[in-house]
């Protein structure tokens, strides 16, 4: 990672441990069809998925809410993140989204939700 903070930029190296996430390899967040990507997506943002595709998301979501300024370390990112999915928001900013394009007449590709 490299970290631009007051006009300054630091490189250091990130694990999944920093999150309070296990590691997984590569190989067990591999994308399926496109058709099986959204199915994923739709059970994993209703809260009925677990796994390595879930901590893959939960630190992604931490990162950039920690480069957002919205939380003050990855831990807490991952707290943030997972609490979003369990309330339903993520869900909710998502069908919001879909919404959206359907209003500006953008096609969504598979049905998504």
């Amino acid at each position: 990672v490299w970290e631009l903070s007051q006009s300054k930029i630091t490189e250091y190296t990130i694990s999944p441990a920093d999150f309070g996430l296990p590691e997984h390899p590569i190989s067990s967040v591999v994308g399926g069809t496109s058709e099986e990507n959204a199915a994923i997506l739709e059970k994993l943002l209703m809260g009925k998925y677990e796994g390595p595709i879930l901590d893959f998301v939960l630190l992604n979501s931490a990162a950039v809410l920690v480069v957002a300024d919205k939380v003050k370390d990855f831990k807490e990112g991952v707290k943030l993140a997972r609490e979003s999915i369990k309330s339903g928001k993520a869900l909710a900013a998502l069908i919001d989204f879909r919404d959206a394009l359907d209003r500006a007449h953008i096609p969504s590709e598979n049905g998504l939700l």
